[in-house]
């Protein structure tokens, strides 16, 4: 785990869940293997706070080549063990890097949609760049939905999908199985948003409930 790391999540731990409460729906399907490409949707610059406060282990997060041109943004995530991906061209200096991080049995977190989505709450399109990850390095995909955009002070909810997505190992990263695989975790990922979103449903009609009991 980087020094960094470590010492931010130590340090930052307690305060990051009393300004972002969250709570773990399906904690326990989370794999304790360390080996794994956390998959999660993105609505929020603080999505990586509360999933590297929320979920154990360490993950060293993709993120785009333009945040490393901002100062401050560099250094912040830099520090936390950023591999910064050229998202317009094949990136082989990021591929390299993957492979080497998976290959020590840690794990990366990918926002597959490639940006935040600033209109709304859904799922948006997301792109071949987990699947190929996955298929090139024979690594489970692990999806976490969050529920909302998270706000200051405002409980949010994350679901752990109950198994992760494998592919077999004799497949290959070319465009058909990548394209096939897209389209999987695709439909994986707006399945596990639906069924967070039902599971908060019923808390509050639940929470509702009691309080009118």
């Amino acid at each position: 785990m980087g020094i960094f790391y470590r010492i931010f999540k130590i340090i930052f731990w307690l305060p990051a869940m009393i300004l972002f409460p969250v709570t773990v729906i399906n904690k326990k399907a989370f794999p304790k293997d360390r080996r794994i490409i956390l998959i999660a949707n993105h609505l929020s610059w603080w999505d990586i706070v509360i999933l590297g406060a929320a979920l154990s282990g360490y993950r060293r997060y993709l993120a785009k080549k333009e945040l490393s041109k901002k100062f401050f943004a560099r250094i912040f995530f830099s520090a936390l063990g950023a591999i910064y991906i050229d998202r317009e061209k094949p990136d082989l200096a990021a591929i390299r890097t993957v492979k080497g991080v998976l290959d020590k049995g840690r794990g990366i977190a990918i926002f597959p949609e490639g940006t935040r989505n600033k209109d709304d709450e859904s799922v948006q399109e997301i792109k071949g760049g987990a699947v190929m990850f996955a298929l090139q390095n024979k690594a489970p995909l692990v999806i976490a939905s969050i529920h909302h955009k998270t706000r200051f002070f405002r409980r949010n909810f994350v679901y752990i999908d109950d198994t992760p997505l494998k592919f077999d190992e004799e497949k290959r990263a070319n465009v058909k199985n990548i394209a096939e695989g897209t389209e999987e975790l695709q439909e994986r990922m707006l399945n596990a948003k639906e069924k967070l979103d039902e599971l908060v449903e019923e808390k509050r009609s639940k929470k509702n409930r009691n309080k009118t009991a």
